[in-house]
């Protein structure tokens, strides 16, 4: 499901995950689905933090486009932080 704040993810576990909308690219977005992201899209995400709140990861795709466009990540911290996740 996404919405103007970002999109939720479904990692087919007890706890949640949100992918914010400033984290779903390297570029100034209004909303998720400028980049692709819609409901049923299998994607890889980085782990960027978690809620304590109520347990929720927060997802990135940040570094993987930081990565791609050659910006600063290494491929070996990229590989170590990818979790493929449905949404």
């Amino acid at each position: 499901m996404t919405d103007m704040n970002g999109a939720l993810v479904d990692i087919t576990a007890k706890s949640s995950a949100y992918l914010p909308l400033q984290e779903a690219c390297i570029h100034r977005i209004k909303h998720v689905k400028e980049v692709g992201i819609r409901p049923v899209l299998v994607e890889e995400f980085v782990i960027v933090g978690e809620n304590a709140a109520d347990d929720s990861l927060i997802f990135s795709l940040r570094p993987i486009h930081m990565f791609l466009h050659g910006k600063g990540v290494d491929s070996f911290s990229l590989k170590m932080l990818l979790s493929p996740v449905r949404l």
